[in-house]
């Protein structure tokens, strides 16, 4: 993965072409929205903090997400919540 090797820009949208093409993918929207997570942490951003929550919650309200990743996903979410004080 991109992001886990310090490229998370190109993460970013590799993930968003993807989504381009696959506007429902639950895994492709957790995947930009992991990739977004980490270029908060690298940018010591909340704007971006926040937009990877949003893509977080987004998931969530996708039909079809799967057990395992719904799970991952919202723990995910509410971790980083609690980190911006939620």
């Amino acid at each position: 993965m991109l992001f886990l090797q310090g490229k998370v820009t190109e993460a970013v949208a590799l993930y968003e072409a993807i989504i381009s093409r696959y506007p429902n993918s639950p895994r492709a929207i957790y995947g930009r929205a992991s990739a977004l997570n980490k270029q908060a942490e690298q940018q010591k951003s909340n704007a971006v903090l926040e937009q990877a929550i949003s893509e977080f919650l987004n998931v969530l309200s996708l039909p079809d997400v799967p057990k395992t990743l719904a799970i991952k996903t919202a723990r995910t979410c509410a971790e980083r919540q609690s980190f911006r004080g939620y």
